[in-house]
């Protein structure tokens, strides 16, 4: 639910800041923008709508197994350009250090117990 967690605040931080810009531009007297920047706020909003019903139920139901089987649908050889774990998510890779990359960390993916 990161994602999703992600998504809303960078919508809820956008309307913010519109609103914080139309509160700027009307108390420095620029009272002739205003009109033009009302509509501002109401974009994001439209976008978050327009995403949850576009992408929402299939996001939060589709299957690693699924999502892996649409690319490959999308590009046939889209596979060959990944590494096998480029679908894990980054809180299930465990850092791995060698002496030769002191100075960046490669990722391993951490295996399912079970």
């Amino acid at each position: 639910a990161f994602w999703y967690l992600l998504w809303e605040q960078a919508l809820l931080a956008l309307i913010l800041g519109d609103l914080t810009l139309i509160t700027a531009v009307g108390l420095r007297s620029g009272y002739a923008q205003l009109p033009f920047l009302l509509p501002l706020p109401l974009l994001p909003v439209a976008f978050r709508m327009r995403a949850e019903f576009r992408f929402a139920e299939p996001s939060r139901r589709l299957s690693m197994r699924a999502a892996l089987q649409l690319d490959a649908r999308a590009e046939p050889h889209l596979a060959e350009r990944f590494q096998p774990d480029a679908y894990w998510h980054p809180a299930l890779r465990l850092p791995t250090f060698s002496p030769s990359h002191l100075a960046s960390p490669q990722m391993e993916p951490v295996a399912a117990a079970g």
